[in-house]
């Protein structure tokens, strides 16, 4: 049995944003609360990870997009595994 074969409307436009870089589709998965938490403090110890070991624009680049999002959570999400995540990653970024 062949599975169907369904198509989209002419011009309907698609509800999954379309990103372009990793950086964005960390950033549209930090903000989302349809990310699962565990999903999110992955994002927040894999960010602090990079800030470990990268250097340069590139890492700037990177503290400056997500430093907001990460304020966002802990002041939302206080002492829970995902503002804890974050509040770690901001203060790693504080003591460099």
């Amino acid at each position: 049995m062949e599975s169907p074969i369904v198509f989209s409307p002419a011009g309907a436009s698609s509800k999954i944003p379309s990103v372009r870089h990793a950086l964005d589709q960390l950033v549209v998965s930090l903000k989302s609360e349809s990310t699962p938490a565990e999903i999110r403090t992955n994002i927040c110890a894999f960010l602090g990870q990079i800030s470990k070991r990268g250097t340069g624009d590139g890492l700037q680049k990177l503290k400056d997009v997500t430093r907001p999002i990460l304020e966002e959570l802990v002041s939302v999400h206080g002492q829970s595994m995902v503002g804890s995540a974050a509040k770690k990653v901001l203060d790693m970024w504080i003591s460099e």
